[in-house]
C-alpha cells in the first residue's frame, strides 16, 4: 500500500514569508505611492485601469474562495468590497490620488465574475 503523505506547506520557510509580505505590502500600497501622472501615458483608450481592477480583485476572489475559510463565502466577499471601497476613500483623501465610482464598480464586476464560476464550478 503506498503511504499518503501531507502537502508541505508553501508557507514553511521564513524566507517565504518575507519574499510574500514584502510583495503584499508592494501590491497594497503602491495604489497609494504612484501618482496617476507616472501611469497616464502607458494607457491606449484611458480605461485600461478599471481592467486592471476587475482583473485584480477577480483574482483577489478567487483566492479567498479557493482556501478553506472560517467565513462563508458570502461574508469574505462583502469583507473583500468593503476592502474596495475603503481603498478608493483613502485615494480620494490623497492630494495627488482620486476616488472613482468606476473603479468600485470595476472592482465589484471582477469579484462578482470570480465567484460565480468560483462558487458555480464547486
Amino acid at each position: 500500500m503506498h503511504k499518503i503523505s501531507k502537502c508541505k506547506s508553501v508557507w514553511e520557510k521564513p524566507w517565504q514569508k518575507a519574499i510574500t509580505a514584502v510583495g503584499l505590502t508592494a501590491l497594497f500600497l503602491s495604489p497609494f505611492l504612484i501618482s496617476p501622472q507616472m501611469i497616464e501615458p502607458l494607457f491606449i483608450t484611458g480605461h485600461e485601469d478599471k481592467l486592471f481592477h476587475a482583473v485584480f480583485f477577480g483574482l483577489l476572489a478567487c483566492l479567498i474562495l479557493s482556501k478553506k475559510n472560517l467565513l462563508p463565502p458570502m461574508i469574505s466577499l462583502i469583507l473583500l468590497f468593503g476592502l474596495g471601497l475603503s481603498i478608493e476613500a483613502l485615494q480620494g483623501l490623497l492630494p495627488h490620488r482620486g476616488a472613482c465610482l468606476y473603479d468600485i464598480i470595476a472592482n465589484g464586476t471582477g469579484m462578482g465574475i470570480a465567484a460565480y464560476f468560483k462558487l458555480r464550478l464547486t
